[in-house]
């Protein structure tokens, strides 16, 4: 009996741990990143260079998440001790790179829609 208890005991505990270690990203629609935004806040493009050429977020380090290199090369620029805003062009490649970046401990916010719901609702890119 004391054995089906602890195996119990066990289970709950490790199912509860297991939940609480398992960080997730948070999403903002365009509106709320955008309020977000400061002169100090960390802005990550994971779009390809080309793409961001041709119009970002002002302030916006591109990173380019299929380099095989993308978490060291993001790591080199930004502290985990900060929050990161990422985006892409449609919130596909950020929601992956957010995942990416939370488990390697960063804090971070993807914007929903990616730059193209951005654009939609009004907010300026530069080139």
């Amino acid at each position: 009996m004391k054995k089906k208890i602890l195996i119990a005991l066990f289970i709950a505990f490790t199912a509860i741990t297991g939940q609480a270690q398992q960080k997730t990203f948070k999403n903002a629609n365009a509106a709320a990143f955008a309020k977000a935004l400061t002169a100090t806040t960390k802005v990550l493009d994971v779009r390809t260079p080309n793409e961001y050429v041709q119009g970002h977020i002002e302030g916006a380090k591109n990173v380019n998440l299929f380099q095989s290199d993308f978490l060291d090369q993001v790591e080199k620029t930004i502290n985990k001790k900060e929050t990161v805003y990422v985006y892409c062009r449609s919130g596909g490649r950020s929601a992956r790179a957010s995942k990416i970046l939370t488990a390697a401990g960063y804090d971070v916010v993807n914007l929903l829609g990616g730059i193209m719901g951005w654009k939609s609702k009004g907010f300026k890119t530069v080139k």
